[in-house]
């Protein structure tokens, strides 16, 4: 969880942590989670997972493993991964015209895909996956739109949007830097 009021108005830059510190690819990213999707036993910082489009699906693996999800999506210009606290899917991605993300829906007690119009670029990412944050963690959406930086969290079911700031610039990465504090790279 963002506490109110802790964004930096002066950038502070540190180092991402890995694997988040990989070169940004829109199609493919690195991202920390558990031993399986569903399965958060030994926490979610436990082996590194892969998101990427192939031009015809969304696929999630572990590195070390064959395809554990996939979905079918089209126009995908960048994709985005986290696990929520139950090692969950959350996929962010961008099409040409809008944004988009799946996630677990307790209201309706499925997976569901919400389509927000307007974002020129988005990411998801849990603000801290570390087992003793577990209770007030949360994944974060984040994205750019009409010349702002906003965020929406999974406890608010991604109903409440939260403005970080202007920018002109379009949001390339989010994730815990090396001091264990959520950064944005805005390019």
């Amino acid at each position: 969880m963002i506490p109110a009021n802790t964004f930096t108005p002066i950038p502070v830059i540190s180092n991402f942590q890995a694997p988040y510190d990989l070169p940004y690819q829109p199609l493919t990213q690195h991202v920390l989670g558990g031993v399986a999707i569903g399965n958060p036993s030994l926490g979610r910082q436990v082996k590194i997972w892969t998101v990427n489009y192939n031009g015809v699906s969304i696929t999630v693996k572990p590195i070390d493993g064959p395809i554990a999800f996939t979905l079918v999506a089209a126009d995908v210009q960048t994709v985005s991964l986290a696990f929520d606290n139950n090692m969950g899917l959350v996929i962010g991605w961008m099409t040409s015209i809008d944004a988009k993300l799946y996630y677990y829906d307790t209201l309706l007690a499925a997976y569901t895909i919400r389509t927000f119009v307007g974002p020129t670029s988005c990411r998801v990412v849990v603000d801290d996956a570390r087992d003793f944050y577990t209770a007030q963690s949360d994944v974060i959406f984040g994205y750019t739109m009409a010349g702002n930086l906003y965020w929406r969290q999974q406890r608010d079911r991604y109903d409440v949007q939260y403005l970080i700031g202007p920018t002109a610039n379009l949001l390339r990465k989010m994730a815990p830097n090396v001091g264990n504090r959520l950064q944005f790279q805005l390019l």
